[in-house]
């Protein structure tokens, strides 16, 4: 009971508005949507906010069920995770999912590719990404990736921590400026 209460305390000092921890579905999607949009007029939160949150967080959701891996790695790395706080006057959005470690460079190349490119090279990546699915193997060409950074205008922030020979725990986090939308 008193981890409880100190998680609770830590969520409210940190101003998580939201942890999941599990297998996303499009079912959880749906359930975490109406979660938040609970927690976002629990806050007095503008529709416009509300939505491009809303946005951001279906990409990186998506995201996970397209790329994340499927299978049971073990029953303590194979789960996904989804955090949502409001630092300041930014929604951070971080989700954590196992993946495959031969999948790490290309990741971090396309990252990086999208983090240094400008607005109007990020279009250009857009228009590929929509018009040349050979770019993936899923199909996607790092759509959402580009997505993300295009509305929040923030590069991407990631991480890889290694769980075995075959699979690393890749986080992704992204700041979502409040002050980029205006009622």
């Amino acid at each position: 009971m008193i981890f409880v209460h100190d998680l609770h305390k830590k969520m409210l000092k940190n101003n998580l508005l939201l942890i999941y921890e599990g297998k996303f579905s499009q079912m959880i999607i749906d359930s975490v949507m109406r979660i938040t949009d609970e927690k976002f007029d629990n806050v007095g939160e503008t529709k416009k906010v509300k939505k491009l949150v809303n946005h951001v967080m279906v990409e990186c959701l998506q995201n996970i069920c397209i790329h994340g891996e499927k299978e049971d790695i073990d029953n303590n790395n194979s789960s996904s995770l989804l955090l949502i706080a409001m630092n300041g006057k930014d929604y951070i959005i971080t989700t954590g999912n196992p993946i495959n470690n031969s999948k790490i460079v290309s990741l971090k190349e396309m990252i990086s590719k999208i983090n240094n490119s400008t607005e109007e090279e990020l279009k250009a990546l857009f228009q590929i990404a929509i018009t040349d699915t050979a770019f993936s193997e899923k199909g996607t060409a790092g759509l959402g990736l580009i997505t993300i950074v295009r509305k929040t205008k923030n590069k991407l922030l990631y991480d890889f921590k290694r769980l075995s020979d075959d699979y690393s725990f890749f986080t992704l986090q992204t700041k979502i400026p409040r002050g980029l939308v205006t009622s």
